[in-house]
């Protein structure tokens, strides 16, 4: 897959020679980047290069791809960007729009997570005082690798379920740095998802038992909670259970009280529930520039508000998670109908303000746990996780949350429910409709031409860009795809 150059260089402003393919190196590229892993400085260099272009990632477009593309979104009227993928008419030719940017961001992501992980090796035999260190950062490499293949999936192949054994086209998965002659296509959903699992394990067994990394890198913690997720969408119910308990139980961590929900997301505290954030510290912030409640591009949509408008009046408090749906400013001016998820609040300089985007965190492990339990028959447990975080949002003891259902489906829905609520523009919502199967459904007025989308449909992926099919003859293409073969 063709590349505009090697990110690694771009990152460490090393003299390494730069690559002209995401997934080919010349001969004497290899022998420069090998030369730059000498030591562990040099892999803490990689390391961080690559957080730093998963924070860019996600920034730019992975919070908001499936987010525009889904019904919790009403966008400006005279707003330009993203229009493309708002009204389902995303173009091949789009290099530098998220159908481009995905793809080719994802990618340099990955062959950095391959060469750390190819070439850390040589690093612990030179130093073998320096092995256990080593060993988490090429863990790390496994986590990051086996996050962006899942992400690659989700945005330019159909959901896993989509054929009975996951036999359609998922991503083109790559483990390792192929040779200049090499032909790269993309593996089918099954197999592009066995290999995030098969580097989630991977990651895990290769944590050292002195790592203390906090929720700004991969961990255990993180492995286990995306492994939770990777299980849902497969429908591996009981998996799913199984991993979303363990992260729930067995990392100290617990959900941030309602005293400080507000303060999670728009000052610089991280979070008793953190999972896996990352550092926005000295980085740009597009998500804030979307959301800037004084002129925002995007606004949360009338079917969002509505959930909290028409919450349940017979449990107590009321429920903090509104307040991030409104903000009053210094001088006294009330915003109502604005996202403040992506908004740093805290009286410092503007120089000084910086959001770090959530990956994982523990509200969507009980999040997980209640819809996997629910589709297993074991209501009780999904209702007592719901009943969690509803007393969390409301500052009273979970004991004080009735949930009232009549059969697994009404239960199904309540959960449903509770996910916007808690994850609203966290960059799930398309991946959660298209993985249920649901019908696309959004409000009059937020502005789009597309208000109602049934599944399947071939518009709930993004088309591979033409200057990877142009590149690569082997990679296919999707059916919305100009360039058929």
């Amino acid at each position: 897959m063709k590349s505009y150059k090697n990110i690694l260089i771009a990152l460490t402003l090393l003299p390494l020679l730069a690559s002209c393919n995401f997934l080919e190196v010349e001969k004497t590229g290899k022998t420069s980047i090998k030369a730059f892993f000498s030591d562990i400085y040099a892999l803490d260099a990689a390391v961080s290069g690559t957080y730093g272009l998963t924070y860019k990632f996600y920034d730019s477009y992975m919070v908001l791809y499936p987010e525009v593309a889904g019904d919790l979104i009403r966008l400006q009227s005279g707003t330009s960007d993203w229009r493309q993928q708002f009204d389902f008419i995303s173009d091949e030719t789009e290099e530098t729009t998220a159908v481009g940017y995905i793809w080719k961001n994802g990618y340099e992501i990955i062959a950095n997570a391959n060469e750390i992980i190819q070439y850390g090796p040589s690093v612990a035999e030179r130093f073998p005082q320096q092995s256990a260190k080593v060993g988490d950062y090429i863990a790390q490499a496994y986590f990051l690798r086996a996050l962006i293949h899942l992400d690659l999936c989700l945005v330019y192949g159909q959901t896993y379920t989509f054929t009975d054994d996951a036999s359609h086209l998922g991503t083109a998965v790559m483990t390792s740095i192929p040779d200049v002659k090499g032909k790269i296509a993309r593996s089918s959903a099954a197999a592009t998802y066995r290999q995030v699992l098969q580097d989630l394990e991977t990651s895990l067994s290769m944590f050292s038992s002195s790592y203390e990394g906090n929720c700004f890198y991969a961990s255990p913690a993180a492995c286990k909670a995306l492994m939770a997720r990777v299980y849902l969408y497969m429908g591996n119910y009981s998996e799913s259970i199984r991993k979303a308990s363990e992260v729930i139980s067995d990392y100290g961590l617990f959900l941030t009280p309602r005293q400080d929900y507000v303060a999670m997301f728009c000052s610089r505290k991280e979070g008793s529930e953190a999972i896996f954030r990352l550092n926005g510290l000295s980085a740009g912030s597009n998500l804030r520039s979307m959301f800037d409640y004084t002129s925002p591009k995007m606004y949360p949509s009338g079917k969002l508000t509505d959930l909290f408008e028409r919450e349940n009046m017979s449990w107590p408090g009321s429920d903090i998670r509104s307040e991030l749906l409104s903000h009053t400013a210094p001088d006294g001016t009330h915003y109502s109908g604005v996202c403040m998820k992506f908004i740093d609040t805290e009286d410092i300089a503007e120089t000084e303000k910086r959001y770090d985007p959530f990956v994982l965190r523990l509200s969507e492990m009980y999040l997980i746990r209640a819809e996997a339990a629910c589709r297993s028959g074991d209501l009780s447990v999904a209702a007592a996780d719901i009943a969690s975080l509803e007393a969390r949002a409301r500052g009273v003891e979970p004991s004080s949350i009735d949930i009232v259902y009549s059969y697994a489906d009404e239960l199904d829905g309540l959960i449903q429910k509770e996910r916007m609520k808690e994850l609203f523009l966290e960059g799930h919502r398309l991946f959660d409709i298209t993985r249920r199967h649901e019908t696309l459904t959004r409000d009059s007025s937020c502005g789009s031409s597309v208000l109602s989308m049934p599944f399947p449909d071939d518009r709930v992926i993004l088309p591979i860009p033409l200057v990877e099919l142009d590149a690569n003859k082997d990679m296919q293409p999707n059916p919305i795809n100009s360039t058929k073969r």
